[in-house]
């Protein structure tokens, strides 16, 4: 593990106590790349967590030019956190006066309700639930809130958008302001049935700590970050980080109801892989009978492995579509997810990920028919001779 990797993992603890205090001292004596850890923090988005330490928990350690550098970072990013948040709540306003029910999930919302401070955590844009039902009624009122959309799509074409998608696009102040509708947590061929979360049913959400933002109960937010988690390779160290202080900040999570929700939507094993990263890179107190139920399958650990491997190695990882698809194979522990995986993929690719607006509704069918050509030329016979070499056999993830 490189030296910069090691510091940022200890100094983006939620308490470090006085044994991180002396091993931070001891790295950095011992010379570390300042551009290089500035790099990883913000990469990882935990470049406010290592600031607020510095400041707090290791004052007068870090070099002050690091130091400096740091601040500066934190400061950017809490003038772009509180601008989203200020336009999060004028969005909510302005959806929930349309008749729109939104929950926001992510950004605001999850730094607000899990560190308490929306600046301690970094995003770049507003991730915001929504129903089905309401997907047109909401891009219309986004729009009349002066947001534009990625995809210039007719009330027609815009039926079979969200069919076969689980989000849409838009912006505003040349992009400043990025906000992502979702319908679903993550792609349809993913298989996760949001709808059985309840999320529209049980009632008013909960509200954050400062702003008053509504958002998940947190058992059902903790099954959604495994799951977004999961969907990204687990990417950014952050990720597991956030798992990590929702299970500090709230004690009495009811993991009984956590287990039901991830069995009943086929998500347990994606469940426990993030509690096992959470556990292994920040290392929140876990019930003892959940970790029986980590240590009862026996790919949560070979899947932690190699996600660690990436996150944690000399050199990162490109992962392939080859390898991604592996990877979502083994992280499902059900049959008919894995059985239904290539096929709802394929569809994916087919009628979601592209742009018809160029051409009229009457036209509308001609890019399914162009849209096999456009995939071939993208990924073309390379990823097939990948596959046939690489086999679902590999070890990497199995």
């Amino acid at each position: 593990m490189k030296p910069e990797i090691e510091l940022l993992l200890i100094g983006s603890q939620s308490s470090p106590g006085a044994s991180a205090r002396r091993r931070v001292a001891e790295i950095l004596a011992a010379g570390i790349d300042h551009q290089e850890l500035s790099s990883l923090a913000l990469q990882h988005g935990l470049a406010p967590l290592l600031y607020r330490n510095a400041r707090i928990h290791f004052a007068g350690i870090f070099p002050a030019d690091l130091y400096d550098h740091l601040r500066a970072l934190y400061h950017v990013n809490s003038a772009r956190c509180l601008r989203l948040t200020s336009a999060l709540l004028k969005i909510l306003e302005g959806l929930e006066a349309g008749g729109v029910k939104a929950m926001p999930y992510k950004g605001p919302a999850l730094a607000d309700f899990v560190y308490g401070n929306v600046a301690l955590r970094h995003f770049n844009d507003l991730d915001i639930l929504i129903r089905r039902c309401d997907v047109l009624r909401a891009r219309d009122l986004m729009v009349a809130m002066g947001y534009r959309p990625e995809k210039a799509l007719s009330r027609t074409q815009a039926v079979t958008f969200t069919r076969w998608n689980s989000e849409i696009g838009l912006s505003r102040d040349s992009g400043t302001i990025a906000v992502e509708l979702q319908w679903n947590i993550v792609p349809g061929y993913f298989s996760f049935p949001v709808e059985r979360l309840g999320l529209w049913e049980n009632g008013q959400a909960l509200r954050t700590r400062d702003f008053r933002i509504p958002t998940l109960p947190p058992e059902e937010l903790l099954l959604v970050l495994c799951v977004h988690g999961c969907k990204d390779l687990w990417g950014r160290l952050i990720w597991a980080h956030d798992i990590a202080e929702l299970i500090r900040q709230k004690e009495d999570l009811d993991w009984t109801r956590i287990m039901k929700l991830s069995r009943a939507c086929g998500s347990h094993r994606m469940l426990c892989l993030g509690l096992r990263l959470a556990e292994d890179l920040f290392g929140p107190v876990l019930p003892g009978l959940i970790l029986t139920e980590l240590d009862e399958d026996p790919s949560v650990d070979r899947l932690a492995r190699w996600i660690k491997s990436r996150l944690l190695g000399v050199h990162r990882i490109q992962v392939s579509l080859v390898k991604e698809m592996v990877f979502y194979w083994n992280v499902r522990e059900r049959r008919q997810d894995r059985l239904g995986l290539f096929g709802k993929y394929a569809m994916n690719l087919l009628f979601g990920d592209w742009n018809p607006a160029p051409l009229p509704d009457y036209l509308f069918p001609v890019a399914y028919l162009l849209r096999p050509v456009t995939l071939i030329a993208r990924y073309g016979e390379g990823t097939l001779r990948q596959f046939c070499r690489t086999g679902w056999n590999s070890r990497h993830a199995d």
